[in-house]
């Protein structure tokens, strides 16, 4: 992948070449040629007038001949990153402009075609040549001799011909060896770490193994190469008989890393292989051993090997941010590893154990930043959750607090930005802060999927909805098994008024997983907006049967929606004695009381979920509260949140 940075600084022409193979000098498309030596488009010979950023879009789309392009991908290549306000405006006229000059047509397009709400794809043929002096000609030669044109021809064409040739024959050599991967029958654009065997013998020590994945996972994401897949997608495959090459194609990755892990007194050794995921072939194995204190530091090279052995993009900066390693406490770090182990189980239960053992990493080593920014990630959660043992202030509080301290021992955590973002965006309500986070997240690690996704809402609070789907379509793709960006994803599309795709991404994830709640939530809320009734209240039945408070109330609403009064304002009594002894449930208490009619309860709950900063990042966009939309209180209550109006 091209860097932003990279090309925003380069003239047309040497963006042109820092974005394609060195050997290629001319591209050719119908009459048109690229000139990578020059930046310069010309039609029949005759050199067109084109603007620098629609060649550089036009260069991405050759680079990526048919395959799709998404919007997203051409902001985080072409845009700086403090410039998303004017993105869509910039690529579409970028798009208009290219359009204009090769005489293309939206309806029926010859070069580019349009994704709709995700992207481009150039679909004309491509012809890749290395030498543009005989095929550019602006004027007519005066060297030309008059007498014998059609040898003249001949000769040129045999030039060509031969050029060609040795040409393939130089273009196979660099790809086997430069840019394939040695031994890779295609370039590596993205992997999949799966998890690391545990070798030691021992069940306990499964979070460690986990541990030294996730390592892996956030030392390759952050070099910003690759794409490289979430962890929760690839933990899916724990312990899998899969082949490789299945994998790769579920996962969408061009390769896979495979090893094991085993400790050992105060050792730790770890084995692994890069496979490639088409072929299911092997191209690179290697073993480390380390001393337990330099887990970081092995962790690094082995990063470092599987990056030299895909690509030779590794700049000075990326290789000298893998040779800097701190040593680690190892009681501390192993306290670490539990944590994210109980954090990755997302439950209250699991929560409670990650601070305990996050705690206990600071206390061997006060300076561990990744401890803080777990410590910041487990309060976020527990406080944008019901829970009975922290308010949603306290825990909000504490997240912030612990990801300020990641940052001020390390400001190149995206974990940390990301969760600061969160309680900017979901308890302070400071959509521009969260922002500036959220962007510093990506910056530092383009492929965690977290900040992606949670920059999706942030964005939907803004109401800039086109960005919002581009974000979690982002994730989506990091982390195409996650159940939750799924989820979102579902919720997200409702919101833009796709509410037919909305329907259909709900439906994939319940066939990725037919107990998850969420979705059957959303669902629901869909059936309901479509006034298909008894379907919202069977979905919202289902939900229910997890004893979850949220989903209780949900099904209040829909009887109350549904014509069951009776019923929804008998779960709605028993709902509000329960509120008492659990936070976080006021805005769904208050959707109740207005299917039930009663504006004036609902309006009052809105406020306590107000006082509460609880739950109303998305109000402007939930039709839910439609019938509250001309209400003076209700606009106040959306303008004192900071919403569009």
């Amino acid at each position: 992948m091209v860097q932003s940075g990279r090309i925003r600084r380069l003239s047309a022409g040497a963006a042109a070449m820092a974005i394609l193979p060195q050997s290629t000098q001319v591209i050719r498309f119908g009459p048109f040629e690229v000139d990578l030596q020059s930046g310069e488009l010309h039609k029949n010979g005759v050199r067109l007038k084109i603007q620098e950023q629609p060649f550089q879009v036009l260069l991405v789309l050759l680079e990526h001949h048919r395959q799709l392009v998404t919007r997203g991908e051409l902001q985080h290549q072409l845009w700086p990153a403090d410039t998303f306000v004017d993105f869509e405006t910039g690529l579409n006229r970028s798009i208009a402009k290219l359009r204009e000059l090769l005489g293309d047509s939206v309806d029926a397009p010859r070069y580019i075609k349009t994704v709709p709400r995700r992207g481009y794809r150039f679909v004309a043929p491509v012809a890749r040549m290395g030498s543009v002096a005989s095929s550019l000609v602006e004027e007519p030669s005066v060297a030309s001799s008059p007498r014998s044109p059609q040898l003249a021809k001949r000769k040129q064409l045999g030039v060509l011909i031969v050029s060609a040739i040795l040409l393939l024959f130089a273009i196979g050599f660099i790809v086997r060896y430069h840019i394939l991967g040695r031994g890779s029958s295609h370039p590596i654009r993205s992997l999949a770490v799966l998890p690391l065997v545990n070798l030691s013998g021992d069940p306990e020590q499964e979070y460690f193994a986990d541990g030294m994945t996730d390592a892996l996972i956030t030392n390759l994401a952050r070099l910003d190469l690759f794409q490289v897949t979430s962890r929760t997608s690839v933990m899916q495959y724990k312990k899998t008989e899969k082949p490789m090459s299945k994998i790769a194609a579920e996962l969408h990755v061009d390769a896979i890393i495979e090893g094991a892990v085993v400790r050992s007194g105060n050792r730790v050794r770890i084995s692994a292989q890069l496979v490639d995921g088409a072929s299911d072939r092997h191209l690179w194995a290697e073993s480390y051993e380390r001393d337990l204190h330099d887990t970081m530091a092995l962790q690094n090279d082995l990063a470092q090997k599987i990056v030299e052995h895909i690509t030779t993009r590794l700049s000075p900066q990326k290789n000298a941010h893998l040779s800097l390693a701190r040593s680690i406490d190892p009681e501390a770090q192993d306290h670490y590893f539990r944590g994210r182990y109980f954090w990755n189980k997302r439950t209250e239960e699991g929560y409670d154990r990650a601070v305990e053992h996050f705690d206990r990493a600071i206390e061997k080593d006060p300076t561990y930043s990744q401890a803080y920014a777990g410590l910041a990630d487990t309060y976020a959660l527990l406080g944008s959750w019901p829970n009975a043992k922290l308010t949603r202030s306290v825990a909000m509080s504490k997240a912030k607090t612990a990801a300020l301290k990641a940052l001020e021992l390390d400001s190149s955590l995206a974990e940390a930005h990301t969760s600061l973002g969160f309680v900017e965006m979901h308890y302070e309500w400071n959509w521009l802060a969260a922002e500036k986070e959220f962007k510093e997240a990506i910056r530092l690690n383009p492929s965690y999927a977290t900040a992606h996704q949670w920059y999706a809402f942030d964005l939907a609070a803004l109401g800039r909805l086109n960005e919002t789907l581009v974000e979690v379509e982002r994730a989506q793709k990091l982390d195409p098994m996650s159940l939750i960006i799924n989820t979102d994803l579902c919720q997200l599309l409702n919101y833009a008024g796709e509410v037919d795709a909305a329907i259909q991404q709900c439906r994939r994830v319940l066939e990725m997983e037919p107990r998850f709640s969420n979705a059957r939530s959303i669902l629901g809320w869909i059936y309901m907006r479509k006034k298909l009734y008894p379907e919202a209240v069977r979905e919202f039945q289902m939900c229910a049967t997890d004893g979850g408070i949220w989903f209780a109330a949900e099904l209040a609403t829909a009887y109350a929606i549904s014509g069951e009064r009776t019923e929804a304002r008998r779960l709605l009594a028993k709902l509000i004695t329960l509120s008492k002894r659990s936070s976080n449930v006021s805005n769904q208490i208050a959707a109740a009381y207005l299917a039930l009619g009663n504006k004036n309860e609902a309006l009052a709950w809105l406020e306590k979920a107000y006082n509460e900063r609880s739950g109303l990042i998305l109000l402007h966009l939930d039709p839910a509260w439609d019938p509250l939309r001309s209400d003076p209180r209700f606009i106040d209550l959306t303008r004192r949140i900071g919403l569009p109006q």
